[in-house]
């Protein structure tokens, strides 16, 4: 413990002391409390604020990254049987009763789909859907889709859901 001097009478006291063991003077604890000093203050919220940019900085990398692999997937995808199935799918789901409960197979998954790339960027793809019905029922149902690259996107041709 620390020593500090009493108010009343100037002596050294313990800081734990409750009152002045030479004259008497009773302490309040509060009067003991040690501020913090600034300069600690000062580093504590330049070590928060470099934090915060660290953290950004992080994020922005990540966020970049992310981007980055989108285009290129986008760019591996344009043209392609995959991209025309992910397209169809798409475009299944407006057909479906309730969409957000659809569950497709992954189209790299061999034999869940039945892709053809025809001439003049056209696309056939077949294929199921697992999605409830208007009663909550989770039903498998077919669906055929035709589709055409147009200038690097999917355009519908044609559409069945059975």
């Amino acid at each position: 413990m620390a020593l500090v001097a009493c108010p009343a009478c100037s002596k050294q006291v313990s800081e734990a002391a409750v009152s002045c063991p030479h004259c008497g003077h009773p302490f309040l604890t509060a009067s003991f409390t040690k501020e913090p000093s600034p300069a600690k203050t000062d580093h504590t919220f330049r070590n928060i604020g470099c934090g915060v940019i660290v953290l950004l900085l992080v994020g922005l990398c990540i966020s970049s990254d992310r981007d980055i692999a989108e285009q290129q997937t986008r760019e591996r995808l344009e043209g392609s049987v995959e991209g025309a199935a992910i397209a169809c799918q798409t475009f299944v789901k407006q057909q479906l009763k309730a969409p957000a409960t659809a569950k497709f197979p992954n189209p790299y998954t061999p034999g869940t789909h039945v892709m053809h790339a025809l001439p003049n960027g056209v696309f056939q793809i077949s294929s199921h859907v697992d999605a409830q019905n208007s009663f909550g029922a989770l039903i498998r149902n077919t669906w055929d889709c035709e589709v055409r690259l147009v200038a690097g996107s999917y355009r519908l041709t044609a559409v069945v859901v059975k």
